[in-house]
Protein backbone atom coordinates (compact mmCIF):
# COMPACT_ATOMS: atom_id res chain seq x y z
CA UNK A 1 0.00 0.00 0.00
CA UNK A 2 1.51 3.40 -1.19
CA UNK A 3 1.80 6.59 1.42
CA UNK A 4 2.82 9.69 1.08
CA UNK A 5 6.30 10.42 1.67
CA UNK A 6 5.93 12.30 4.67
CA UNK A 7 3.27 12.04 7.64
CA UNK A 8 5.10 13.31 10.35
CA UNK A 9 6.97 15.72 11.74
CA UNK A 10 10.38 14.75 13.14
CA UNK A 11 8.64 15.77 16.54
CA UNK A 12 5.31 14.66 16.20
CA UNK A 13 4.13 14.82 19.86
CA UNK A 14 1.58 17.10 20.90
CA UNK A 15 -0.05 17.62 23.83
CA UNK A 16 -3.57 19.26 22.78
CA UNK A 17 -5.47 21.62 25.69
CA UNK A 18 -8.70 19.87 24.58
CA UNK A 19 -7.47 16.71 25.01
CA UNK A 20 -5.10 13.27 25.45
CA UNK A 21 -1.33 13.60 23.89
CA UNK A 22 -0.93 12.50 20.35
CA UNK A 23 1.41 10.93 18.46
CA UNK A 24 2.15 10.02 14.69
CA UNK A 25 2.45 6.39 15.91
CA UNK A 26 -0.81 6.33 17.64
CA UNK A 27 -3.91 4.50 16.60
CA UNK A 28 -6.65 6.10 14.41
CA UNK A 29 -8.98 6.00 17.95
CA UNK A 30 -6.46 8.28 19.89
CA UNK A 31 -6.11 10.74 17.05
CA UNK A 32 -9.93 10.62 17.10
CA UNK A 33 -10.82 11.01 20.78
CA UNK A 34 -8.17 13.93 20.88
CA UNK A 35 -10.30 15.82 17.74
CA UNK A 36 -13.95 14.92 19.63
CA UNK A 37 -12.90 16.02 22.67
CA UNK A 38 -11.47 19.11 20.82
CA UNK A 39 -14.76 19.94 19.32
CA UNK A 40 -16.81 19.22 22.23
CA UNK A 41 -14.51 22.02 24.34
CA UNK A 42 -15.30 24.27 21.42
CA UNK A 43 -19.21 23.90 22.24
CA UNK A 44 -20.06 21.46 19.82
CA UNK A 45 -23.66 19.72 20.67
CA UNK A 46 -23.46 16.52 21.82
CA UNK A 47 -25.50 15.11 18.39
CA UNK A 48 -22.93 15.95 15.99
CA UNK A 49 -20.09 14.80 18.77
CA UNK A 50 -21.60 11.70 18.79
CA UNK A 51 -21.51 11.84 14.74
CA UNK A 52 -18.05 12.30 14.43
CA UNK A 53 -16.79 9.54 16.80
CA UNK A 54 -19.09 6.83 15.24
CA UNK A 55 -17.85 7.71 11.21
CA UNK A 56 -14.47 7.77 12.61
CA UNK A 57 -14.80 4.40 14.57
CA UNK A 58 -16.43 3.11 10.99
CA UNK A 59 -13.08 4.19 9.30
CA UNK A 60 -10.82 2.64 12.45
CA UNK A 61 -13.01 -0.31 12.22
CA UNK A 62 -12.56 -0.85 8.37
CA UNK A 63 -8.46 0.16 8.60
CA UNK A 64 -8.16 -2.77 11.48
CA UNK A 65 -8.01 -5.60 8.82
CA UNK A 66 -6.04 -3.94 6.48
CA UNK A 67 -2.94 -3.01 8.47
CA UNK A 68 -2.30 -6.58 9.72
CA UNK A 69 1.19 -6.46 8.20
CA UNK A 70 1.58 -3.50 10.20
CA UNK A 71 0.80 -4.67 14.17
CA UNK A 72 2.47 -1.28 15.33
CA UNK A 73 0.47 1.06 12.68
CA UNK A 74 -0.03 4.45 13.63
CA UNK A 75 -1.42 7.58 12.31
CA UNK A 76 1.78 8.09 9.89
CA UNK A 77 0.58 4.48 8.03
CA UNK A 78 -2.26 5.60 6.82
CA UNK A 79 -2.50 6.91 3.34
CA UNK A 80 -4.92 8.11 0.62
CA UNK A 81 -5.30 4.60 -1.12
CA UNK A 82 -6.87 3.73 2.24
CA UNK A 83 -9.54 6.28 1.83
CA UNK A 84 -10.28 5.44 -1.47
CA UNK A 85 -10.86 1.56 -0.46
CA UNK A 86 -13.43 3.00 2.53
CA UNK A 87 -15.07 4.75 -0.24
CA UNK A 88 -15.39 1.50 -2.53
CA UNK A 89 -16.30 -0.44 0.57
CA UNK A 90 -18.92 1.74 1.92
CA UNK A 91 -20.43 2.28 -2.33
CA UNK A 92 -20.28 -1.76 -2.48
CA UNK A 93 -22.14 -1.94 0.52
CA UNK A 94 -24.80 0.64 -1.40
CA UNK A 95 -24.45 3.61 1.20
CA UNK A 96 -26.11 6.46 -0.41
CA UNK A 97 -23.37 9.52 -1.94
CA UNK A 98 -24.58 11.63 0.69
CA UNK A 99 -23.69 9.55 3.66
CA UNK A 100 -20.49 8.71 2.05
CA UNK A 101 -19.67 12.00 1.77
CA UNK A 102 -20.51 13.34 5.36
CA UNK A 103 -18.37 10.05 6.59
CA UNK A 104 -15.20 11.16 4.61
CA UNK A 105 -15.92 15.07 5.82
CA UNK A 106 -15.38 13.52 9.35
CA UNK A 107 -12.34 11.65 8.28
CA UNK A 108 -10.50 14.96 6.72
CA UNK A 109 -11.69 16.88 9.32
CA UNK A 110 -10.19 14.70 12.26
CA UNK A 111 -6.68 14.49 10.13
CA UNK A 112 -7.24 18.36 9.24
CA UNK A 113 -7.27 18.24 13.18
CA UNK A 114 -4.00 16.43 13.44
CA UNK A 115 -2.15 18.39 10.81
CA UNK A 116 -2.85 21.97 12.45
CA UNK A 117 -1.87 20.28 16.11
CA UNK A 118 2.02 19.38 14.67
CA UNK A 119 1.04 16.03 14.51
CA UNK A 120 0.88 15.04 11.15
CA UNK A 121 2.74 17.03 7.61
CA UNK A 122 -0.22 15.68 5.59
CA UNK A 123 -3.88 15.33 5.58
CA UNK A 124 -4.07 11.84 3.70
CA UNK A 125 -7.84 12.90 2.36
CA UNK A 126 -6.78 15.78 0.82
CA UNK A 127 -6.54 14.91 -2.31
CA UNK A 128 -10.05 12.82 -2.53
CA UNK A 129 -12.55 15.27 -3.33
CA UNK A 130 -15.22 14.67 -0.99
CA UNK A 131 -18.02 16.93 -3.00
CA UNK A 132 -17.70 14.83 -5.80
CA UNK A 133 -18.55 11.68 -4.04
CA UNK A 134 -21.08 13.36 -2.69
CA UNK A 135 -22.78 14.26 -6.17
CA UNK A 136 -22.07 10.68 -7.64
CA UNK A 137 -25.66 9.37 -9.25
CA UNK A 138 -26.73 6.67 -7.30
CA UNK A 139 -27.44 3.30 -9.68
CA UNK A 140 -29.26 0.25 -9.05
CA UNK A 141 -26.94 -3.09 -8.70
CA UNK A 142 -27.20 -5.22 -12.00
CA UNK A 143 -28.38 -8.52 -9.89
CA UNK A 144 -31.01 -6.24 -8.15
CA UNK A 145 -32.05 -4.89 -10.81
CA UNK A 146 -32.49 -8.23 -12.88
CA UNK A 147 -34.04 -9.55 -9.41
CA UNK A 148 -36.58 -6.84 -10.14
CA UNK A 149 -37.19 -7.14 -13.33
CA UNK A 150 -37.11 -11.39 -13.64
CA UNK A 151 -39.08 -11.95 -10.74
CA UNK A 152 -41.42 -14.86 -11.20
CA UNK A 153 -43.87 -15.52 -13.52
CA UNK A 154 -45.39 -12.19 -15.10
CA UNK A 155 -49.03 -11.74 -13.96
CA UNK A 156 -51.62 -12.20 -17.35
CA UNK A 157 -53.78 -9.26 -15.96
CA UNK A 158 -53.85 -5.57 -17.60
CA UNK A 159 -52.21 -3.62 -15.10
CA UNK A 160 -49.74 -6.71 -14.43
CA UNK A 161 -47.99 -6.84 -17.78
CA UNK A 162 -48.08 -2.45 -18.55
CA UNK A 163 -46.44 -2.65 -15.35
CA UNK A 164 -43.83 -4.66 -16.69
CA UNK A 165 -43.70 -2.86 -19.60
CA UNK A 166 -42.97 0.41 -18.08
CA UNK A 167 -40.27 -1.01 -16.08
CA UNK A 168 -38.72 -2.33 -19.36
CA UNK A 169 -38.68 0.62 -21.28
CA UNK A 170 -37.25 2.70 -18.61
CA UNK A 171 -34.03 0.55 -17.87
CA UNK A 172 -33.99 -0.37 -21.69
CA UNK A 173 -33.90 2.57 -22.76
CA UNK A 174 -33.15 5.49 -20.25
CA UNK A 175 -35.99 7.80 -20.52
CA UNK A 176 -36.57 10.27 -18.20
CA UNK A 177 -40.12 9.86 -16.34
CA UNK A 178 -41.76 13.09 -18.10
CA UNK A 179 -40.95 11.40 -22.02
CA UNK A 180 -42.17 8.24 -20.36
CA UNK A 181 -45.50 9.68 -19.84
CA UNK A 182 -45.65 11.05 -22.97
CA UNK A 183 -45.22 8.41 -24.89
CA UNK A 184 -47.68 8.06 -27.64
CA UNK A 185 -48.42 4.43 -29.79
CA UNK A 186 -46.97 6.91 -32.97
CA UNK A 187 -43.63 6.95 -30.94
CA UNK A 188 -43.16 3.16 -31.01
CA UNK A 189 -41.88 1.11 -34.39
CA UNK A 190 -42.07 -2.53 -33.55
CA UNK A 191 -41.06 -3.50 -36.25
CA UNK A 192 -37.64 -1.37 -36.44
CA UNK A 193 -37.63 -1.92 -32.79
CA UNK A 194 -37.13 1.91 -31.73
CA UNK A 195 -38.81 4.39 -29.95
CA UNK A 196 -39.05 8.02 -31.55
CA UNK A 197 -38.74 11.22 -29.11
CA UNK A 198 -39.11 14.91 -30.17
CA UNK A 199 -36.45 16.59 -28.28
CA UNK A 200 -37.29 19.99 -29.82
CA UNK A 201 -39.64 21.15 -32.70
CA UNK A 202 -37.69 20.19 -35.48
CA UNK A 203 -35.25 16.84 -33.45
CA UNK A 204 -35.71 13.49 -33.13
CA UNK A 205 -34.33 11.45 -30.70
CA UNK A 206 -34.51 7.56 -31.91
CA UNK A 207 -33.81 4.65 -29.63
CA UNK A 208 -32.95 1.55 -29.79
CA UNK A 209 -35.10 -0.85 -27.78
CA UNK A 210 -33.93 -4.18 -26.38
CA UNK A 211 -35.21 -7.57 -26.27
CA UNK A 212 -37.14 -7.95 -23.17
CA UNK A 213 -38.47 -4.35 -23.62
CA UNK A 214 -39.93 -5.18 -27.25
CA UNK A 215 -41.31 -8.76 -25.93
CA UNK A 216 -42.91 -6.76 -22.82
CA UNK A 217 -44.57 -4.01 -24.85
CA UNK A 218 -45.91 -6.68 -27.18
CA UNK A 219 -47.98 -8.73 -24.83
CA UNK A 220 -49.20 -5.39 -23.80
CA UNK A 221 -50.07 -3.55 -26.69
CA UNK A 222 -52.47 -7.16 -26.68
CA UNK A 223 -53.78 -6.39 -23.39
CA UNK A 224 -54.27 -3.05 -24.11
CA UNK A 225 -56.19 -3.37 -27.18
CA UNK A 226 -58.48 -5.51 -25.20
CA UNK A 227 -58.90 -3.29 -21.96
CA UNK A 228 -59.71 -0.70 -24.33
CA UNK A 229 -62.07 -2.20 -27.01
CA UNK A 230 -65.45 -1.62 -25.21
CA UNK A 231 -64.77 2.28 -24.05
CA UNK A 232 -65.85 5.27 -25.31
CA UNK A 233 -63.30 6.41 -28.02
CA UNK A 234 -64.05 10.35 -27.17
CA UNK A 235 -63.58 9.26 -22.95
CA UNK A 236 -59.99 7.73 -23.53
CA UNK A 237 -56.48 9.16 -24.81
CA UNK A 238 -56.70 6.60 -27.64
CA UNK A 239 -53.19 7.69 -28.57
CA UNK A 240 -51.13 7.69 -25.38
CA UNK A 241 -48.76 4.51 -25.12
CA UNK A 242 -49.25 3.72 -21.04
CA UNK A 243 -52.40 4.30 -20.22
CA UNK A 244 -54.69 3.34 -16.88
CA UNK A 245 -57.49 1.43 -16.44
CA UNK A 246 -59.86 3.77 -17.41
CA UNK A 247 -57.84 4.50 -20.35
CA UNK A 248 -56.49 7.88 -19.69
CA UNK A 249 -52.62 8.54 -20.21
CA UNK A 250 -50.71 7.50 -17.16
CA UNK A 251 -49.57 10.07 -14.77
CA UNK A 252 -46.47 10.57 -13.38
CA UNK A 253 -47.11 9.95 -9.83
CA UNK A 254 -48.82 6.65 -11.25
CA UNK A 255 -45.32 5.58 -12.54
CA UNK A 256 -43.37 6.70 -9.66
CA UNK A 257 -45.96 4.32 -7.42
CA UNK A 258 -45.33 1.43 -9.63
CA UNK A 259 -41.76 1.72 -9.95
CA UNK A 260 -41.69 2.07 -6.29
CA UNK A 261 -43.53 -1.51 -5.76
CA UNK A 262 -42.01 -3.32 -8.39
CA UNK A 263 -38.14 -2.69 -6.90
CA UNK A 264 -36.88 -3.74 -3.82
CA UNK A 265 -35.99 -1.39 -1.26
CA UNK A 266 -31.82 -0.67 -0.92
CA UNK A 267 -29.93 -1.39 1.93
CA UNK A 268 -30.82 2.00 3.68
CA UNK A 269 -34.82 1.65 2.88
CA UNK A 270 -34.28 4.73 0.24
CA UNK A 271 -37.64 3.88 -1.97
CA UNK A 272 -36.20 3.52 -6.25
CA UNK A 273 -37.25 5.51 -8.68
CA UNK A 274 -37.75 6.20 -12.29
CA UNK A 275 -34.78 8.42 -12.05
CA UNK A 276 -32.44 5.26 -10.41
CA UNK A 277 -33.78 3.18 -13.46
CA UNK A 278 -32.39 6.15 -15.95
CA UNK A 279 -29.17 6.14 -14.00
CA UNK A 280 -28.95 3.09 -13.48
CA UNK A 281 -29.21 2.62 -17.86
CA UNK A 282 -26.22 5.09 -18.00
CA UNK A 283 -23.93 3.18 -15.60
CA UNK A 284 -24.46 -0.26 -16.77
CA UNK A 285 -23.66 0.77 -20.61
CA UNK A 286 -20.48 2.89 -19.80
CA UNK A 287 -19.30 0.22 -17.50
CA UNK A 288 -20.10 -2.25 -20.98
CA UNK A 289 -17.75 -0.21 -22.82
CA UNK A 290 -20.20 2.31 -24.72
CA UNK A 291 -18.95 5.38 -25.49
CA UNK A 292 -19.76 8.98 -23.72
CA UNK A 293 -20.86 10.11 -27.13
CA UNK A 294 -23.18 7.40 -28.02
CA UNK A 295 -24.63 7.92 -24.28
CA UNK A 296 -25.28 11.62 -24.55
CA UNK A 297 -26.92 10.88 -27.74
CA UNK A 298 -29.26 8.33 -25.78
CA UNK A 299 -30.22 10.50 -23.15
CA UNK A 300 -29.84 13.92 -24.68
CA UNK A 301 -27.70 15.61 -22.39
CA UNK A 302 -25.49 17.99 -24.42
CA UNK A 303 -23.35 18.38 -20.71
CA UNK A 304 -21.55 15.36 -20.73
CA UNK A 305 -18.18 15.60 -22.95
CA UNK A 306 -17.70 13.86 -25.74
CA UNK A 307 -14.95 14.99 -28.59
CA UNK A 308 -17.12 15.54 -31.16
CA UNK A 309 -20.93 17.38 -31.33
CA UNK A 310 -21.48 15.26 -34.69
CA UNK A 311 -24.82 12.62 -33.28
CA UNK A 312 -24.32 9.06 -33.65
CA UNK A 313 -26.24 7.38 -36.64
CA UNK A 314 -28.96 5.28 -35.65
CA UNK A 315 -27.35 2.32 -36.98
CA UNK A 316 -24.03 3.10 -35.08
CA UNK A 317 -26.19 3.38 -31.56
CA UNK A 318 -28.07 0.25 -32.49
CA UNK A 319 -24.68 -1.68 -32.61
CA UNK A 320 -23.18 0.12 -29.29
CA UNK A 321 -26.50 -0.59 -27.43
CA UNK A 322 -26.52 -4.38 -28.68
CA UNK A 323 -23.28 -5.23 -27.31
CA UNK A 324 -23.41 -3.35 -24.23
CA UNK A 325 -26.95 -2.98 -22.67
CA UNK A 326 -27.68 -6.34 -20.51
CA UNK A 327 -31.33 -6.89 -22.19
CA UNK A 328 -30.21 -6.18 -25.37
CA UNK A 329 -30.84 -7.94 -28.68
CA UNK A 330 -28.05 -11.28 -28.72
CA UNK A 331 -27.60 -14.32 -30.25
CA UNK A 332 -26.55 -17.19 -27.84
CA UNK A 333 -22.78 -16.21 -28.14
CA UNK A 334 -23.16 -12.72 -27.07
CA UNK A 335 -23.05 -11.44 -30.44
CA UNK A 336 -25.95 -8.25 -31.81
CA UNK A 337 -28.93 -9.75 -33.68
CA UNK A 338 -28.42 -9.98 -36.99
CA UNK A 339 -31.24 -7.13 -37.61
CA UNK A 340 -28.84 -5.32 -35.30
CA UNK A 341 -25.95 -6.41 -37.63
CA UNK A 342 -27.67 -4.82 -41.00
CA UNK A 343 -28.92 -1.34 -38.46
CA UNK A 344 -32.06 -2.02 -38.89
CA UNK A 345 -32.65 1.47 -37.69
CA UNK A 346 -33.35 3.57 -40.87
CA UNK A 347 -31.41 7.00 -40.39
Amino acid sequence: MGHPAAHSRTSPKTESAAGPAVHAASSLESGAAAFVAALETRGCSANTAQAYRTDLSQFALFLHPRMAGHPAWGLRDVGPDHVRQFIQDLTERRRKPRTIARKLASVRSCFRFLCDEGVLDLNPIASVNVAAVANQTETLRQDLLEEALGAGAEGAGFRSVRDRAILEILYGSGLRLRELVSLNLSSLNMEQKTLCLQDGAEEERILPLGSKAVASLGRYLTRRADQLVDRDICQIDAGALFVNDRGKRLHRRSVQRIVARALPADGEGTPLTPQLLRSSFATHLLERGATVGSLQAMLSQTSLPIGTREPPSPQHLRAIYDSAHPRAFREAGGGSSPDAAKGVVAE
